[in-house]
């Protein structure tokens, strides 16, 4: 692996507690995570499952220990807490990935079946999260990742008590991500779409359904256990070391129905200098009258300069023609340009408009018009959106306005090149301090409220995330990177955060 990707991605003797470790996924991610490096500690409610798992790991040189563990059991959990830290010495991550389900009409769920599904899925989680967190939190770092679902809403049929159940683990996933940001500890979940064991298929899928589930999944097939892996790394490493209350969908893109060597151009200069450590070819992109600010030149002949005017799609579709002169193909696309202000309704005109929605959201259509013929299977959109793409501001309506239609410009998109094997994701940072960024706050009209623009900045990190800082260019790039690379091949559709948890606020 390319030595940056080592360190990045790097988990190396870490331990890691799984539930549900003898089952279909979990038992996949056991021996993926085994393989990365991590100490396994294998826990099922069937001990012969969980030794199961543990002898494959051992079997591939791997350290792990099967543990019979009840989900709806404390005891059991406190039980399986001293036996890791006996067998490894430590504790650093946790996947709850223990779950029932069952098939059975709303009138007919009987009371028993409600309580077990919800006691091993919701209770189950519950649990685990006090008792390996209290020790996560106590030592100040760690990662939980826990087990949502595409049914954790809008809810999928036939699943009524797992759905219920799912919603619940969503929720007390972005709850507990609040409530430790500044503790070390990160909480997000994992939002698995169509996965399905024998048994699901026996017992929920049926030739009409099969249908329409595949009608309804931008790429026309169901996923793949190890598809899932990627993004259980990447959680678990410091490569989402601001990552939390987070819900990652690996999905294919089922949930847009209900609500290596990558080449790419046009992102910050953090960007391009880690896309560039990942051996890949870089294109400076920028808005007319801006020069070259010699961050090309600084890259290598890795990386070009094209001083681009990108509200003009004839432009774009130049550039693509000179970035295909230059390599012959094209791998990624990162729509990266914007500007930002702020200005109350009655101060909008159709200059500031048009100059706005122009250059941040008519460029992210043709730029990707323009690249998506040269884009091939498993080929990479990604568009830098904003957190302000997923809520208002006052003053803010016009940039608002735009990076809402970037989030569903990603959504629809995915949905129609998903068949073609193309992949689309937007990252949602929340302030990014840059020149930009202090030049737009430095605005009577910006939210600063008269403060200067670094008091501001750290008084809205301390009061509005849960981290209790901001993101910085190279995180948001890790995220990209992370995005762009073969790991996030089951993941399209997404508008992921990088705020620092203040959504789960």
């Amino acid at each position: 692996m390319n030595t940056y990707l080592s360190i990045k991605f790097n988990l190396n003797d870490k331990v890691v507690l799984l539930t549900g470790a003898g089952g279909h996924l979990v038992g996949e991610m056991s021996r993926s995570l085994a393989k990365a490096g991590m100490k396994i500690a294998c826990c099922d409610f069937k001990l012969e499952m969980a030794e199961k798992t543990t002898k494959e790991i051992k079997d591939g040189g791997g350290e792990a220990i099967a543990i019979q563990v009840d989900v709806r059991n404390r005891a059991d959990h406190e039980r399986a807490l001293n036996e890791t830290l006996k067998a490894f010495g430590r504790l650093d991550c946790v996947l709850n990935g223990a779950g029932i389900n069952a098939p059975t009409p709303f009138f007919e769920i009987p009371l028993d079946e409600w309580n077990d599904i919800l006691a091993v899925q919701l209770t189950g989680t519950m649990l685990s999260c006090q008792i390996y967190g209290k020790h996560l939190v106590e030592q100040k770092s760690g990662s939980i990742i826990n087990i949502s679902s595409a049914s954790a809403g809008p809810p999928l049929s036939k699943a009524f008590t797992y759905s219920v159940a799912k919603a619940g683990v969503k929720n007390l996933t972005q709850n507990l991500a609040r409530e430790w940001g500044t503790s070390g500890v990160r909480v997000n979940a994992l939002r698995p779409g169509f996965f399905p064991t024998e048994w699901s298929m026996q017992h929920f899928i049926s030739p009409e359904r099969e249908a329409a589930i595949l009608g309804h999944t931008g790429m026309k097939r169901y996923g793949k256990p190890e598809e899932l892996v990627g993004a259980v790394l990447w959680l678990f490493s410091d490569a989402a070391s601001f990552v939390t209350g987070a819900e990652i969908a690996v999905d294919g893109q089922i949930c847009l129905w209900h609500v290596g060597d990558s080449r790419g151009y046009h992102y910050r200069r953090q960007g391009l200098r880690r896309l560039t450590d990942d051996h890949t070819l870089a294109y400076c992109l920028n808005r007319s009258g801006r020069t070259d600010t010699g961050l090309a030149k600084e890259l290598g002949e890795r990386a070009r300069f094209f001083a681009s005017d990108v509200r003009e799609p004839q432009t774009l579709q130049a550039l693509i023609a000179k970035t295909l002169d230059w390599t012959g193909r094209l791998d990624v696309l990162v729509n990266n340009a914007g500007v930002s202000a702020w200005r109350p309704l009655a101060e909008i005109d159709e200059a500031f408009w048009q100059e706005m929605v122009d250059t941040n959201l008519k460029s992210v259509l043709f730029a990707s018009q323009a690249a998506t013929p040269y884009l091939k299977l498993g080929s990479s959109i990604i568009n830098i959106s904003s957190l302000a793409g997923k809520r208002g501001s006052a003053n803010n309506s016009v940039y608002c306005a735009t990076k809402f239609g970037v989030n569903g410009i990603t959504q629809s998109l995915a949905k129609e090149l998903g068949p073609l094997g193309i992949r689309v994701n937007a990252v949602c940072p929340v302030y990014i301090t840059t020149d930009g960024l202090e030049e737009a706050l430095g605005q009577s009209n910006s939210p600063t409220g008269g403060q200067d623009t670094k008091t501001y900045l750290a008084n809205f990190a301390a009061t509005q995330t849960a981290l209790g800082t901001l993101p910085t260019a190279a995180q948001v790039a890790a995220t990209c990177l992370f995005l762009a690379s073969p790991e996030a091949g089951a993941i399209t559709g997404q508008c992921i955060n990088v705020d620092c948890g203040v959504m789960p606020q």
